[in-house]
């Protein structure tokens, strides 16, 4: 909590005071005979939390996902129903914000909503996204949630749809907003996503990468196997290991949350997004789900320590 907090009064500081904080560097240099060493170790470190980087990921969505960052498209997941993959992701940030994070995720389903549907049991699939990065985001319910496909409806269930009724089935799909993945998309009428837990979600079939590729597709039609890094007519299909992951190692212990829409059975296409306005703002939800920044923490922790001690030598001077 301190090293939180520590973190979190540093970000403060040089976002809202930083002509003030430059100007008594200087004074302290000038006229207090600081070392510059100390001086330039703390601009250098103050300023790290606004350089570029890297960011890495993981991200698992059943059935298949497509992942924007500020409105680029970063990883359309290569597999449309199973296995149930899980997908490292790497990306630029470049420093600045607000960062952007937006995510189509879909679960499989026909027409009528259900899947195995030339089989003797039809049934409804159920949807699931769960994600982390290595700049601290991950699925929460602080992300925002819209439902794009969804069915059977519940009328039509009402009329008759079953398992056994598929003719009376009716899935009601109203598109997804032009451009929801932009960094100057309004979604503040979006509500937050919907948290379920990995037993409610599921971490479905997992893949096997066997001889340079991903194992074993099956169709969602019948649910017979079709064979190894194939698409649902059977014909092949790039798949990297990075895209072969078993979700489960990837994400268990990540402390990300399941999410989809409130009917986890009948919602059927997701939009997932997160906008996070600037560096306090992201400290804070790392700080809600208990989570660090990798490679940052120790950064502004630092900071905050070398700023406490020049501000201390220049308060017993004055």
């Amino acid at each position: 909590q301190i090293c939180a907090s520590c973190t979190t009064l540093s970000l403060i500081l040089f976002t809202h005071f930083q002509g003030q904080i430059l100007q008594r560097i200087r004074i302290m240099h000038k006229c207090h005979g600081i070392p510059s060493f100390l001086l330039a170790l703390l601009f250098s470190t103050l300023l790290s939390s606004s350089l570029a980087e890297t960011i890495t990921g993981s991200i698992y969505c059943d059935n298949q996902f497509t992942f924007y960052f500020n409105g680029v498209l970063v990883k359309q997941d290569p597999i449309s129903f199973t296995p149930h993959n899980g997908v490292k992701v790497s990306f630029e940030w470049d420093g600045t914000y607000p960062k952007v994070y937006a995510i189509m995720c879909q679960d499989f389903a026909t027409a009528s909503g259900y899947e195995y549907t030339e089989t003797s049991n039809p049934q409804l699939g159920d949807g699931a996204l769960i994600a982390s990065f290595s700049d601290g985001t991950k699925t929460t319910t602080d992300w925002k949630s819209y439902v794009s496909k969804s069915g059977p409806t519940k009328a039509s269930v009402d009329a008759g749809c079953s398992a056994s009724s598929l003719d009376k089935c009716v899935v009601v799909d109203i598109g997804d907003p032009p451009n929801w993945f932009s960094m100057t998309f309004d979604a503040s009428s979006w509500g937050a996503a919907t948290s379920y837990t990995a037993s409610e979600a599921g971490w479905g079939r997992t893949p096997k990468w066997e001889n340079g590729k991903c194992c074993t597709m099956t169709s969602p039609i019948t649910r017979s196997d079709l064979g190894c890094s194939v698409d649902l007519a059977g014909n092949s299909i790039a798949v990297t290991e990075d895209e072969c992951q078993d979700p489960k190692d990837l994400l268990g212990s990540s402390g990300a949350t399941f999410l989809w829409g409130s009917e986890l059975k009948t919602d059927n296409r997701m939009l997932f997004r997160l906008d996070i306005s600037d560096a306090v703002a992201q400290q804070a939800m790392i700080d809600a789900s208990g989570g660090a920044r990798p490679g940052a923490l120790w950064a502004f922790s630092g900071a905050c320590a070398v700023l406490a001690y020049v501000l201390a030598a220049l308060a017993g001077r004055q």
